[in-house]
């Protein structure tokens, strides 16, 4: 049905569906900007990847961004 290709390709709405069934999902944060996208990482831990919400697009040029150990978010989103 369109209800779950919507949900299948939709981040946030897949993830909450998830959690609701039991499914084991990564910890997650949404950021809405460059401080709580730092606040997110620094809650999370290293690695850790960042992605848009929205599947199709792109963010810095790529589908995802590595924050490595060690490594400044600021070096790698610019």
């Amino acid at each position: 049905s369109a209800r779950v290709v919507e949900i299948c390709t939709a981040k946030v709405a897949m993830f909450d569906l998830c959690e609701t069934i039991g499914v084991p999902v990564a910890t997650r944060r949404l950021a809405v900007d460059r401080e709580t996208l730092k606040a997110a990482v620094e809650s999370i831990g290293r690695p850790c990847i960042i992605k848009p919400v929205d599947s199709p697009a792109l963010l810095f040029g790529g589908k995802a961004v590595i924050v490595g150990a060690g490594v400044d978010v600021d070096t790698v989103a610019p």
